[in-house]
């Protein structure tokens, strides 16, 4: 994924068109709908051209209905509040919370200990708050800086795994996170 400075400096100096075919495609509408009501034209494949230099721009390599999740995933990263909610269920990512983004206060020796151990393998991170305190902010902060690390990330619904069984747990356990990453 691409740092927020190279982000910030490509979406800023993206052409006005190809920005708002950008807003477009993670606001949710398909490409006939960029086409009628954001471009104007006629012919769909004026659509895909502009896509494809979006894709370009932030080093996607065009390969599907994927590489539009990855574009998705990066701009809800550095601007969330372009991305409709519906797009992100699409990509299967979890929206961010935006109305409090801005008021998180850092709690600098916890996030740090937090990065340390987040690395280290076998790594178990408890976040135990009161409500509006920050969990899922500090979650994702601890996620982001795994990703940067190197590492993968995987969400599993932990109601959907059979809990009455050791063996069966971890045999499904396995088989979600083997799944989750393609292996």
């Amino acid at each position: 994924m691409i740092s927020k400075e190279a982000f910030e400096e490509k979406f800023k100096t993206m052409p006005w068109k190809r920005r708002q075919v950008l807003e477009a495609v993670v606001g949710g509408n398909t490409d006939q709908e960029i086409r009628d009501k954001v471009l104007n034209v006629y012919d769909i494949s004026t659509v895909r051209k502009h896509i494809s230099k979006i894709y370009k721009d932030f080093d996607i390599e065009a390969n599907g209905f994927n590489c539009r999740c990855e574009l998705v995933e990066i701009v809800n990263t550095y601007k969330p509040e372009l991305v409709a909610d519906q797009v992100l269920n699409e990509c299967g990512l979890s929206p961010r919370p935006r109305a409090t983004q801005e008021i998180y206060i850092e709690r600098q020796p916890l996030e740090a200990r937090c990065d340390q151990e987040i690395v280290k393998p076998g790594a178990l991170i408890r976040i135990k708050a009161a409500k509006l305190m920050g969990k899922t902010l500090l979650s994702h902060k601890i996620i982001a800086h795994s990703e940067k690390q190197g590492y993968a990330q995987v969400y599993l619904n932990m109601n959907e795994l059979p809990l009455n069984n050791l063996d069966s747990f971890l045999q499904s356990f396995c088989v979600r996170v083997a799944d989750n990453l393609g292996l």
